[in-house]
């Protein structure tokens, strides 16, 4: 079984960056899904005029380019201090993207120049995905990303126009912190969600490009669940490669007015928590909710499960 799963973007030794260029607010764009990678949102983009897939990934803290499509364009790029880490703690070195620019389906044109290079696993290639884009990186200041995953589509509007949507009929998420990690580049941050497993209390990343919700070997009270029940071996994709994981028999969770009963999987990871996160909220949830993504703030509202 392919998973996708959030992975961290440690950007450290950057210098100063020139403004992104965005497109106009009043667009929207179609989500699509492949069944390889069990209902991953993807959306249709260009690169250097090549068409191609990107992952929509709030778990991830800046955007990527696949090397491997990078190389077949021949576009430049520079050396760069910054790194991946991925939920099992494997780094991996990136390069920069000069004069980087990439077009989505629906939404137009940008120009950023924090669109990083990574060696993605082969899987990547072979569906397709030549970026993994971070939401809140898509949006300026007072301007969110709202992503209706029953309706497949998504669209920007102003910030509080988006998080009145959160107070329709549903259940509602609790408010997710904005966590900027120490050596992030100004507005590269996660959303952290309060919740609790077994009545225990967790913390968990707000993370649409994750197919499932998770718990990592980090956490303690991961470590505490595993020695409670009898889990099951199975492996799964992240941008690091393939990984192991165990899961658990179906279990409680609450997060605000959500509850919902699952069978999680333990990932295991040497990977810094750096927003105390015990691993992340995934489309196992997300994928029946309204989410609503900006540069400061986010949040969703769900059906009942």
């Amino acid at each position: 079984m392919m998973r996708a799963l959030f992975f961290l973007v440690v950007l450290s030794g950057c210098g100063a960056s020139a403004p992104p260029i965005r497109p106009p607010a009043d667009t929207s764009a179609r989500l699509y899904f492949d069944g390889k990678l069990q209902r991953v949102p993807l959306l249709h983009a260009r690169v250097g005029g090549r068409e191609t897939l990107a992952i929509l990934d709030s778990g991830a803290e800046a955007h990527l380019a696949a090397g491997w499509l990078v190389d077949q364009l021949a576009l430049r790029t520079e050396a760069s201090a910054a790194t991946t880490i991925d939920p099992s703690g494997r780094t991996t070195p990136l390069r920069a993207l000069a004069d980087a620019a990439f077009e989505l389906e629906g939404l137009g044109a940008w120009q950023d120049d924090e669109l990083m290079v990574a060696e993605l696993p082969e899987v990547f290639r072979q569906i397709g995905i030549g970026l993994i884009l971070s939401p809140q990186r898509l949006v300026d200041a007072g301007v969110a990303l709202v992503i209706d995953f029953p309706a497949r589509t998504l669209w920007r509007e102003p910030e509080a126009r988006a998080l009145e949507r959160l107070g329709d009929d549903g259940r509602r998420l609790p408010e997710p912190k904005a966590c900027v990690g120490a050596r992030a580049r100004a507005g590269a941050q996660l959303f952290i969600v309060d919740a609790t497993i077994e009545g225990q209390p967790i913390r968990l990343t707000l993370d649409t490009g994750a197919d499932a919700t998770l718990l990592t070997t980090a956490s303690p009270v991961a470590r505490e669940l595993m020695r409670s029940y009898r889990t099951t071996a199975e492996s799964a994709w992240s941008a690091g490669g393939e990984v192991v994981m165990r899961r658990t028999p179906p279990l409680d969770i609450h997060a605000g007015e959500l509850h919902v009963t699952r069978a999680i999987p333990i990932l295991s990871s040497d990977a810094p928590a750096g927003c105390g996160q015990d691993g992340q909220l995934g489309l196992d949830v997300l994928r029946r909710c309204l989410v609503v993504v900006s540069p400061a703030r986010a949040g969703a509202r769900c059906p009942a499960l």
